[in-house]
């Protein structure tokens, strides 16, 4: 199940963002890098935490991957799905599209927002 009502984040693979982000060239949908959210770059180095929060136009989105089991041996790990832009010196930059809050309240509209969690 790529949206986890429970949860309310999506997982592993997930082609219903093509409703969020249109695939159509020309089009591009702004949304929100919160402060603090894990960064992966084609940019040599590791992931790192925005600085800062800011608004990019998204160029696209990876719907993520799915766990797959072959004979009883899990063979390829599940990875959520991210969204692309290009950033800083023209390099690609992507995010879990769990840390958009735009994209998490398109999925609370249209899927129910996930039970509220208690404190202990």
């Amino acid at each position: 199940m790529p949206y986890n009502v429970e949860t309310g984040r999506f997982e592993e693979y997930c082609a219903e963002l093509s409703e969020f982000i249109p695939g159509r060239m020309g089009v591009f949908q702004e949304v929100t890098i919160p402060k603090g959210v894990l960064v992966y770059s084609t940019k040599p180095g590791p992931p790192k935490p925005s600085g800062r929060t800011y608004k990019v136009k998204l160029h696209s989105f990876a719907p993520g991957m799915a766990t797959h089991t072959y004979y009883c041996e899990t063979v390829g790990v599940g990875k959520n799905p991210r969204v692309c832009w290009v950033g800083t010196g023209s390099y690609w930059h992507e995010v879990d599209v769990n840390d958009i809050p735009e994209i998490r309240a398109w999925a609370a509209a249209k899927y129910g927002s996930p039970p509220p969690t208690s404190d202990p």
